[in-house]
């Protein structure tokens, strides 16, 4: 590798110095697990509260019910999306993965988290009617 006198990498070294840039579905990977992840907490704390401020818990007849239900639906699905484009963003060549790499462990990790939490409900609603 040798440089011209006033330190300029000839046209081989310049074609190899370039920048790769961050993979853009690891990128949306990255921003849609975190504002996803955000969105089930806040769902799951009024879930939480709703259940508290009233002895009978939540009523199944009240369309905030059904709201509740169709957003954590939709947060839940917008997990699984993130995780697709993240392991999308891995297998893009010559990119970077570092955004890719955080979306996909993100988006799992709060399937698990709250998907896990959802079957606790269940098997506590389960044993209550006992």
């Amino acid at each position: 590798m040798q440089e011209n006198p006033y330190g300029i990498p000839d046209a081989t070294q310049q074609s190899s110095m370039r920048q790769t840039k961050h993979s853009g579905p690891g990128i949306a990977s990255f921003l849609l697990s975190m504002s996803s992840g955000i969105a089930l907490l806040v769902l799951f704390g009024i879930a939480g509260y709703m259940e508290s401020r009233s002895p009978t818990g939540i009523d199944k007849n009240d369309p905030s019910t059904a709201v509740l239900g169709l957003a954590l639906i939709a947060a839940g699905m917008a997990q699984f999306l993130a995780a697709i484009l993240g392991l999308v963003g891995l297998f893009q060549s010559d990119r970077k993965k570092l955004f890719a790499i955080l979306g996909t462990i993100f988006s799992v990790l709060a399937i698990l988290l709250f998907g896990g939490l959802m079957v606790l409900g269940f098997f506590m609603q389960a044993n209550a009617g006992r």
